[in-house]
């Protein structure tokens, strides 16, 4: 069964049902038209606040062009969205999840505490950044992350 078989997850970000929502909503429809319509300079000058770096820039307008239906990231896309539904179904049929170390920015504390992955085992860590916590902060998301294994009863 599932706990028997996950000792623990770590967590960047993950979509919570409350989000995922969200992308239902007639806001965010507009939105995407608004930014489809958009020419990739213009995408570039309404989203360059978003404290992204040059090499992740490239990356983002790579990733752009290939998520499509049919590719590898659309695929695991795909797959994100089922691990979500299973993460969800868990959460509600059991009170134990497995211990999460959960990495998020600030901005998304309650989101999380009010969320799916919130639990007794639960750790929060929050680390200013962008989205890729571990691309912004590498030293100390791998701190956390060594500091949470080393706090396991071995």
């Amino acid at each position: 069964s599932y706990p028997d078989q996950v000792a623990g997850l770590i967590l960047n970000e993950p979509t919570t049902v409350k989000v995922a929502e969200f992308f239902t909503t007639s806001s965010y429809q507009k939105a995407n038209e608004w930014l489809s319509e958009m020419t990739p300079e213009e995408r570039y000058e309404a989203t360059k606040d978003q404290e992204l770096t040059p090499q992740e820039e490239q990356l983002l307008e790579a990733s752009e062009r290939t998520f499509s239906e049919g590719t590898t990231i659309f695929s695991e896309y795909l797959a994100s969205e089922q691990n979500l539904k299973e993460i969800s179904a868990i959460a509600k049929a059991t009170t134990s999840l497995p211990p999460i170390l959960l990495f998020a920015q600030p901005f998304r504390e309650q989101e999380y505490r009010d969320s799916e992955y919130a639990g007794e085992k639960t750790k929060l860590c929050l680390i200013k950044g962008h989205h890729a916590l571990y691309l912004a902060q590498p030293d100390s998301v791998s701190t956390a992350i060594n500091d949470w294994l080393k706090s396991w009863p071995i």
